[in-house]
């Protein structure tokens, strides 16, 4: 396929010919998908069924078929120069973003689970830090001293830890069980003091879990969402760009 990509043996045109429908078999992964609604069967509410996946099928496929494609488009490649190379360097960043995807939509989801307590979209977690943090300090404002001094000491540091939430994502801990460990630690600080005083520590605690775990739900939110249009611009890009190679091949 031209200087950039070799076309000069049989092994060489035949692996460009495998890579190039690998390509394209890619990109019209988006059929199935998006126009899901035309061949699904209707599902009848009468009967008690297992939810199965229509599309998990066409999923697994374009993620095989997208580790493979790699391959086939190395083993044609003899250089980086012309188009070949631009549509190289096209592929090469689709199937990143590709690899990306596959491992955010692998372990993401569970993750954000555990760490919110209901879904939210992204533009309502600024409001979300806003409320959280207002609601911090009005709780505050009705314990006692005892409770103001644990807070100041103990959950405002650890609510605001610039990267408290990554370690809270990595010990795979729930939201409950978070609140549970930092009770725990809070009594061995206090070596089992306070007993009547620390009326409202409780919804504190409850409160500071949910601040610390907030940047991670952002983090989270931002990392299924944005690398999709960024996939698919690039796919589309280099579908062109190899529709456009494989003309200046042929003519």
């Amino acid at each position: 396929m031209g200087r950039g990509w070799s076309a000069g043996s049989g092994w060489g045109l035949a692996a460009g010919v495998v890579a190039a429908l690998m390509v394209i078999g890619l990109a019209l992964h988006v059929v199935p998908k998006r126009f899901v609604r035309v061949w699904m069967k209707p599902r009848d509410r009468r009967r008690r069924e297992i939810a199965r996946s229509r599309v998990k099928a066409w999923l697994v496929g374009h993620v095989v078929v997208g580790g493979l494609a790699p391959a086939a488009v190395l083993a044609h490649v003899d250089g980086m120069s012309g188009s070949g190379g631009v549509l190289l360097a096209a592929f090469g960043v689709a199937s990143v973003l590709g690899a990306f995807g596959a491992v955010v939509y692998r372990a993401v989801p569970r993750a954000l689970t555990r760490i919110e307590r209901g879904g939210s979209l992204p533009e309502d977690l600024k409001g979300d830090a806003d409320e959280l943090r207002a609601r911090m300090f009005r709780e505050m404002s009705g314990t006692g001293e005892l409770v103001k001094r644990i807070a100041d000491r103990i959950l405002v540091p650890y609510a605001r830890a610039p990267f408290g939430w990554v370690s809270l994502v990595a010990s795979g801990r729930t939201l409950a069980e978070e609140e549970r460990r930092l009770r725990a630690r809070i009594q061995i600080v206090l070596e089992g003091r306070g007993g009547d005083r620390l009326a409202g520590l409780d919804k504190l605690i409850r409160v500071a879990v949910e601040v610390r775990a907030l940047p991670g739900r952002r983090a989270m939110t931002v990392a299924l969402r944005a690398w999709m249009p960024l996939h698919m611009v690039m796919a589309a890009v280099t579908v062109a760009l190899l529709l456009v190679h494989v003309a200046l091949v042929l003519r």
